[in-house]
């Protein structure tokens, strides 16, 4: 016989102990399970958490001695204990629209948040003035309270079909309206009147008045190329002469292990410092394959080199990378550091530098371009 629908094992996480036994329940309609089958089903359904909970609840009864009602009832009162109803409506009552939140969807909150209320036959009534005073947009507010004889499904009618029509025009007039391009001003040109066609020209200079509020990068606009050979400019932008210094100097830039070998760091320890070794610390076993591959490139790239003895030792620190690969680091906080004879600078405070400077004059400004 084929079974219609599934019914997963019950996590406590995901739904409540109520909701799950609803969705058995129609399980057990779908296919016909009869009422001496419902306890063997509903045990096989819940899963090995589930059902070691019942079992120790239970104690010294089993579960098959229990009938379908009994064991619901058990994992009930574990599960889902009944709540205080001041509690429930504290929170009901308290409960206002969220930003963002749609008003059917605050309102599939309200009636979740009456669950235990114990309303009665006030529900309707109630859910309407918490619709009412917890509504976030004021005109729709305005709007609700104008109505003498309001019902909550009226309410919601009228709720919902404000707020659509609120943003249906929002999108409407955004689409519509004309976005002005970045860095454009407002810019007015009025055509010359009572002037002969056969006058002389106006001058370029004319227009510097006004040219300035187009805001366009003229340094870059004087450099651009013509196609006609004989209207090229010379010179070159700064992305060009960027490139050309990246071509020129290629290896430096180059994602790769650095050439300089002219000098060795040298490190000077304190007086009286003896060799610190530290054993290494425990890798996990996930991180393990990759570990090895990285020190082995390090290796074969010459970044690190192979010993078999050594009187000082760091553990590593193996970090992740987004990439999947990991970053080799070494924690020498309590190896090496603390014997490392530092050179020490004390920096100025702000307050020093000021004090050097009183009765300066500041230096003239310097020109943009």
């Amino acid at each position: 016989m084929t079974t219609i629908g599934k019914i997963d094992v019950f996590d406590e996480t995901q739904e409540s102990w109520e909701t799950y036994v609803e969705r058995v329940q129609h399980f057990f309609a779908a296919n016909d399970v009869d009422d001496n089958h419902q306890v063997p089903t509903l045990l096989s359904l819940i899963g090995c958490k589930t059902y070691s909970l019942l079992k120790d609840l239970l104690l010294p009864e089993k579960p098959a001695d229990k009938n379908f009602d009994e064991i619901v009832s058990t994992l009930q009162k574990h599960l889902n204990p009944k709540p205080l109803e001041i509690a429930e409506r504290f929170r009901f009552y308290k409960r206002n629209q969220q930003e963002g939140e749609s008003i059917l969807s605050y309102i599939a909150e309200l009636k979740k948040l009456t669950t235990h209320c114990n309303f009665g036959n006030n529900l309707e009534e109630t859910l309407r003035d918490r619709l009412v005073c917890g509504l976030s947009n004021q005109q729709i507010q305005k709007r609700l309270l104008a109505e003498s004889k309001l019902k909550f499904s009226k309410a919601i009618d009228i709720a919902v079909a404000m707020e659509t029509a609120t943003r249906d025009a929002t999108e409407i007039h955004s689409k519509g309206r004309e976005e002005k391009p970045p860095g454009l001003d407002k810019l007015t040109l009025n055509r010359p009147s009572n002037r002969s066609d056969s006058g002389p020209p106006s001058p370029v200079l004319c227009y510097r008045d006004w040219l300035h509020k187009l805001r366009l990068d003229w340094k870059t606009i004087k450099l651009l190329k013509s196609s006609d050979s004989s209207h090229r400019n010379p010179g070159t932008t700064t992305q060009e002469k960027l490139k050309n210094l990246l071509d020129t100097y290629a290896e430096v830039f180059e994602d790769k292990l650095g050439t300089f070998k002219s000098a060795k760091a040298r490190i000077t320890l304190k007086e009286g410092s003896q060799p610190q070794f530290r054993k290494a610390r425990h890798v996990p076993y996930s991180l393990r394959p990759k570990v090895e591959e990285e020190l082995k490139r390090l290796q074969s790239e010459g970044i690190l080199s192979k010993v078999e003895w050594s009187d000082w030792a760091t553990p590593i620190v193996p970090v992740p990378k987004q990439d999947g690969s990991v970053r080799i680091c070494g924690d020498f906080k309590g190896t090496i550091n603390p014997t490392l004879q530092a050179e020490q600078y004390s920096l100025p405070r702000i307050e020093d530098i000021f004090a050097h400077l009183a009765g300066d004059r500041p230096p003239p400004s310097l020109p943009s371009d």
